[in-house]
Order: C-alpha cells, then sequence, then structure tokens
C-alpha cells in the first residue's frame, strides 16, 4: 500500500471516529472533558498522519532521534494518562456509592424505628 494512501486512509478514519465522539457526546454519553480529549487524540493522529514531517520537529525537540519512539513514547503516556484519570474517577463513584449505601442504610434504619411507635397509635 502506498505511504500517501495510507496516510490519507488514517485521516479519514480519524475524521470518522471524530464524527462518532462527537454523536455520542450529543446522546450525553460522554462527558464533555472526554470528548475534548478523544477529539484532540484523533485530530492529532490525523494531522500527524497527512503531515509527518510535523513530528521531526517534536521529535528533535525531545531529543529522540527516531519518530517512532516518539509515537510509541506519547502512545504510552497518553495510555497511563487515560488510565490514571479512568482509575480516579472510578475511585470517586465508589467512594460515592459507599457514602450513599451508608445513608440509605442509616434512613432504614430509622424508618424502621419510627414504625413500631405509628402501630402503637
Amino acid at each position: 500500500m502506498n505511504i500517501k494512501l495510507a496516510a490519507i486512509a488514517i485521516a479519514i478514519f480519524s475524521v470518522l471516529i471524530i464524527v462518532i465522539t462527537i454523536q455520542i457526546y450529543r446522546r450525553n454519553k460522554l462527558p464533555t472533558r472526554v470528548m475534548f480529549m478523544w477529539i484532540f487524540i484523533w485530530l492529532s493522529i490525523g494531522v500527524f498522519a497527512l503531515f509527518p514531517k510535523l513530528l521531526d520537529g517534536i521529535t528533535n525537540f525531545v531529543n529522540m532521534t527516531i519518530r517512532i519512539n516518539f509515537i510509541l513514547t506519547s502512545a504510552i503516556f497518553i495510555l497511563f494518562l487515560i488510565t490514571f484519570y479512568t482509575a480516579s474517577k472510578v475511585s470517586i463513584i465508589a467512594l460515592k456509592l459507599t457514602r450513599l449505601t451508608q445513608e440509605i442504610a442509616i434512613l432504614n434504619y430509622e424508618l424502621n424505628k419510627l414504625r413500631p411507635h405509628e402501630e402503637a397509635k
């Protein structure tokens, strides 16, 4: 496959994924912050696929000699960030769920405590 054809295919795929991401966001299935993160990632992939020379400047700036090393290092870094973000969100939700469960248990206890008094009247 021709390299230019592959670059165009990657760019078209990136645009398609951006459109799908926006549609998912419009259905309220994706938070705004996450939508912008994915749009940025896919836009970067599309731009760097069409203009690979842009990577040369960034690669030289971070003192890497080969473009693919920068791409793989960046991908690993981005995956770590996404994992950290997801893990922190899951932890926050778990804490909220624990708190909610405790509050429901307290309310049930108080409700059961009040019921015998209502029956006695």
